[in-house]
């Protein structure tokens, strides 16, 4: 790694330089970095990055959610390193980093949203001690907010998340079409701009009230996971 990379976090980070570094790793998100400046100033977030000569050259964005149980979680939710700089173990110190800020803050596990294909991010992972759980999931995801009232049904649960590309609301539990339209009812309520949910790609129907709500397909994904318990053993 280079002598002249350093890790910086939090408030010091630039928030320009953030979302230039962004757009490299993801040409086809929007500007965003305003939104950014906004995630910086969460005392549930945490965010860092290496920086060389005040250019960003690998960076990650975590924070706490709560499951419908109640239960902490730690969601490493954005991590990218740009191409001059892979293969130096920069997304692995920087996961280590975040790791220690969502135990700090009371997770009780930490979890990541990997594509299938990205076998990079994965390596980074498994290196820290997370490991892939069974079963795939489809990313879908709706703008398209509901104007009339829509109740949440028993059992499911929405999340509110501000993070680097959006602001907006996941949907949890036990899925159904009526709780699509739950979640595309919070989008004006919560001034979000993206609903999202996570289905077992072998669910089909739940795919098809997906389309019928307007939710499009992102791309197939897997949770890795890493319980706070497990960390502590495999460190003893």
């Amino acid at each position: 790694m280079s002598n002249t990379l350093r890790m910086v976090s939090g408030a010091d980070l630039d928030p320009r330089a953030l979302n230039a570094a962004r757009l490299q790793v993801w040409p086809e998100e929007e500007n965003s970095a305003d939104c950014i400046a906004s995630v910086l100033r969460l005392e549930s977030h945490h965010s860092a990055a290496f920086v060389e000569d005040g250019r960003v050259a690998a960076f990650v964005d975590g924070f706490l959610t709560y499951s419908g149980e109640g239960v902490p979680r730690w969601e490493v939710d954005l991590l990218g390193t740009l191409a001059d700089y892979r293969g130096q173990g920069l997304a692995r110190r920087l996961i280590e980093d975040n790791l220690r800020a969502g135990w700090q803050r009371g997770a009780s596990f930490s979890r990541a949203l990997i594509q299938l294909e990205n076998h990079a991010s994965q390596r980074a992972f498994a290196a820290c001690g997370f490991a892939p759980a069974d079963g795939v999931v489809r990313l879908w995801v709706c703008s398209r907010p509901l104007s009339e009232p829509a109740p949440l049904p028993p059992g499911q649960h929405l999340v509110p998340v501000e993070t680097f590309n959006y602001r907006g609301v996941w949907l949890e539990g036990k899925l159904s079409a009526q709780g699509l339209r739950a979640a595309r009812a919070w989008l004006p309520q919560g001034g979000g701009q993206i609903c999202g949910v996570l289905m077992p790609r072998e669910r089909e129907d739940l795919h098809q009230a997906a389309q019928n709500e307007g939710y499009a397909w992102v791309n197939d994904y897997q949770w890795w996971l890493l319980s706070r318990l497990e960390q502590g053993r495999k460190e003893e």
